[in-house]
């Protein structure tokens, strides 16, 4: 074989072996490749999952605040609606209280009027006694003078007759007031006892109170309100307790301190139980 036969030989078996070579790194880095492309796929469909979870529980805390805050909302108008009755009926109570109390007063005028007649009347017919009862003297001193004695008696008996029907007519005037004031009174007593108004308590100021705390164990029943002498609550006050529009009882204050007071339970609705966080007010 001539040498550049050898020489192409020997170029060829070179050209081959650096080709074997090359093939044979190719083959081992795509190998690595797959191993690699594999773990990646694997890292990142667990990663997805995890996303999807994540989603899922973002979704399901989602809805529930929406539940929340719908149900707040309702709240809020439920409240804001009971708030508005209780309102207008306080106001419309305390128009039917003023109309009471102007009539009573109104009452209490006239009966006064008519106790002054009475008294002026009742005192006139003493006096035409006295004078009835003098002339008795005057005609027993004096049978001289009997006629006219007998004349003036006449007179002074006719004088008390008067006086006695005009007492009898202003007694009975008298007695038909007391049975209106009577009626007036039932009828805001019958008030008092539906709408929870305190007739007794006229005088106390109006003031607002909320139930601190509830004591049962201790008989008839102790609450604590959330006022006291810095508002002008004073020992003996009347407070109605209620929730909404829903009426619960009555309470006497017995203990007054600066900001806050203790009251007994005097009565309460059946079926009712005062609870912390009732209202209480002085005028309902």
């Amino acid at each position: 074989m001539s040498p550049i036969g050898r020489i192409f030989i020997v170029l060829n078996l070179i050209l081959a072996a650096g080709f074997l070579a090359w093939a044979s790194f190719s083959l081992a880095t795509a190998e690595n490749w797959k191993v690699r492309h594999g773990d990646l796929t694997t890292e990142m469909e667990d990663r997805v999952a995890e996303l999807d979870n994540e989603i899922s529980d973002l979704v399901v805390t989602r809805n529930k605040l929406t539940d929340d805050e719908r149900s707040r909302r309702e709240e809020r108008d439920l409240v804001n609606t009971q708030l508005e009755r209780a309102k207008s009926d306080l106001a419309s109570l305390n128009r039917e209280k003023e109309q009471l109390l102007g009539d009573l007063t109104a009452i209490r005028g006239t009966l006064k009027d008519f106790d002054d007649t009475i008294r002026q009347v009742t005192a006139a017919k003493d006096r035409a006694t006295e004078q009835m009862q003098e002339m008795e003297r005057e005609r027993n001193s004096a049978r001289s003078a009997q006629q006219s004695a007998e004349t003036a008696q006449r007179d002074a008996e006719d004088a008390q007759r008067s006086a006695e029907l005009l007492v009898a007519d202003l007694q009975a005037d008298r007695e038909r007031l007391q049975d209106r004031l009577s009626m007036l009174e039932t009828r805001m007593t019958t008030l008092a006892a539906v709408y929870g108004i305190d007739t007794s308590g006229l005088e106390q100021p109006d003031i607002n109170a909320s139930i601190l705390d509830v004591r049962m164990d201790l008989a008839p029943g102790l609450v604590m309100l959330n006022v006291g002498e810095d508002q002008d609550v004073r020992r003996g006050y009347v407070f109605d307790v209620y929730n909404g529009n829903t009426y619960k009882g009555r309470v006497r204050v017995e203990n007054v301190e600066a900001s806050m007071c203790s009251a007994t339970i005097v009565g309460t609705v059946d079926g009712s139980s005062i609870q912390r966080g009732d209202r209480a007010s002085t005028h309902i």
